[in-house]
């Protein structure tokens, strides 16, 4: 039996919309260090790159 899980919820959705595999590894990390998505936001704000603001 596979356990669904958040992070294998968001493997298979990364597929689906064919996101760049790194940026979803590098979101999971963020994630799994304790940061928030607005975390991440803000700070790729800071750094001067494009971010979707839109939360689907």
């Amino acid at each position: 039996m596979v356990q669904i899980t958040e992070e294998n919820s968001l493997y298979r959705e990364a597929q689906k919309l064919q996101l760049d595999q790194e940026w979803v590894s590098l979101i999971k990390s963020a994630k799994n260090q304790g940061l928030s998505i607005d975390n991440v936001r803000n700070f790729l704000k800071e750094k001067g790159l494009n971010v979707n603001t839109s939360r689907n």
